[in-house]
């Protein structure tokens, strides 16, 4: 999967550092998603394209914040360049990082301001903290279900696909050793719930993140070595080991 997102992908007239000219950065990121999807039009449907990354939430110094209104006209020239280009390749909505609430109202400005149709095969959630069967750490008592979540979309949302591309456990700080086993065992709980229960209306769940690079998230430590516990349930579900 490829991040056609934020400044990474291409600078331009940077409308986020005040200039607010949407609609110029929108053809510039439009011709270089169109050149990054033509690249990579070989592969196909193995390369999806999520256009933004947690666009939808403000004050986040991980990204940067988008109007839902300016978001649509990125959104609908990047989704037609790269439509054009890669006609094979799923096109995947932001990566929202708010609550499903938040969310729905989010993706329907958007697509009000598009005239009522998304040009995306699914949207993409970030649903950090939310829990499958059973809740690590103190979650159970703080935050809700990725059931409660699902069936949020499915009753506002009905006609989209999701797509999750983040859940895990991440934090500025470094997360010890003692935690991997509640940490693998909320991974192992996650992915087999996700594909026994909602591979019809989810059918990509990406973990966050590979290594402790990352906001301290990862299956490996910042050396490439392998995190006891989180590794082998990482392998066994790559292997479909587990049952």
């Amino acid at each position: 999967m490829s991040h056609c997102a934020e400044p990474e992908t291409i600078w331009g007239v940077g409308p986020w550092t005040g200039n607010n000219d949407w609609r110029t950065y929108a053809d510039q990121f439009a011709t270089t998603a169109g050149e990054i999807a033509a690249h990579y039009r070989r592969y196909g449907d193995r390369v999806a394209y999520q256009i933004w990354n947690e666009g939808d939430k403000q004050n986040n110094p991980a990204s940067v914040y988008v109007a839902p209104e300016d978001y649509a006209e990125v959104l609908a020239r990047g989704a037609a360049a790269i439509r054009n280009a890669a006609p094979q390749s799923p096109i995947i909505f932001n990566g929202m990082a708010t609550g499903p609430q938040e969310t729905v109202v989010y993706v329907k400005r958007c697509r009000e301001a598009l005239g009522g149709n998304l040009p995306v095969d699914a949207i993409g959630v970030h649903p950090y903290t939310r829990w499958a069967r059973r809740a690590p750490f103190d979650w159970g008592q703080r935050y809700g279900t990725l059931g409660d979540a699902i069936a949020t979309y499915e009753r506002e949302l009905p006609e989209m696909k999701l797509w999750i591309t983040e859940i895990g456990v991440a934090d500025d700080n470094e997360i010890g050793p003692e935690h991997y086993p509640a940490i693998s065992d909320y991974f192992v709980d996650v992915m087999t719930y996700m594909e026994e229960r909602h591979t019809a209306r989810v059918p990509v769940v990406f973990w966050f993140a590979w290594s402790d690079w990352m906001r301290n998230a990862g299956i490996v430590r910042r050396d490439g070595a392998h995190k006891e516990h989180l590794y082998s349930a990482f392998r066994n579900i790559r292997n479909r080991e587990l049952s």
